[in-house]
């Protein structure tokens, strides 16, 4: 008898097949069980966080955030409450200099076939540059409206 596989195995199999194809992108791409585990992440997104290895043991509060329990406000956890995509930006230091940088992130759940959530796809691109553009727009806005009141 065969065992059949689960949809977020499939998933994971199909981004092994294509991150040959897709490690040169900039994009963060990684996948999460109902546990906050990671249990697959594309080079970049490794190579980011610095993630040499992953282990059971390894959750994304841990191994993206540093954090030794999921936040309060835990977008991911939202998304695993809710079955809705979620879309949100983090901001997370990767540099001695603590430059910040932030991360717009798309978490999708992937469900089984009774509906029930199996994992997180969560995908993600540097909105950096958009972020600091607009933050010298609003303080800029604010400026102007002293001067004008």
């Amino acid at each position: 008898m065969t065992a059949s596989i689960s949809n977020i195995g499939r998933l994971v199999e199909i981004l092994n097949s294509l991150n040959k194809f897709i490690k040169n992108y900039a994009i963060y791409i990684y996948v999460i069980d109902t546990n906050y585990r990671i249990i697959w992440a594309n080079n970049y997104t490794r190579d980011k966080f610095h993630i040499s290895r992953l282990s059971k043991k390894n959750t994304c509060h841990h191994l993206l955030w540093k954090f030794n329990r999921r936040c309060d406000d835990c977008p991911v956890g939202q998304v695993m409450g809710g079955k809705q995509v979620q879309r949100y930006v983090l901001q997370r230091s990767f540099t001695h200099a603590s430059e910040n940088v932030f991360i717009e992130i798309i978490s999708m759940p992937v469900l089984d076939s009774r509906g029930d959530i199996e994992g997180l796809l969560l995908l993600g691109v540097d909105v950096t540059p958009l972020e600091k553009k607009q933050r010298e727009l609003r303080q800029k806005e604010k400026l102007f409206l002293s001067i004008v009141d």
